[in-house]
């Protein structure tokens, strides 16, 4: 049997693999909640409010967890996006 590639099936597997890449060009606090939304939206949530309300909350929680909890530095992108990260972890701070 012939495997058939929808869109769907084609963009659950290389959304993550966008992400990973485009984590370590622009931060991990700037691409997590786009891809959340991304990912949630391609998995047939559809509803803007859950959207929102799950990705806020979602990244809030990774980001409490590894930085103030297990003090574990997440990526914060190369150049730009490096200090324009610092500073969004200085406002967190």
């Amino acid at each position: 049997d012939a495997v058939t590639f929808s869109p769907k099936l084609v963009a659950i597997f290389l959304l993550p693999l966008i992400y990973v890449y485009a984590m370590h060009k622009l931060g991990f606090y700037l691409v997590t909640p786009f891809f959340l939304l991304a990912f949630m939206y391609t998995l047939g949530v559809r509803r803007w409010k859950t959207l929102i309300l799950v990705t806020g909350v979602l990244s809030a929680i990774l980001v409490l967890l590894f930085v103030k909890l297990i003090f574990t530095p997440l990526p914060q992108g190369a150049g730009y996006f490096h200090t324009l990260n610092g500073q969004l972890m200085g406002l967190i701070q």
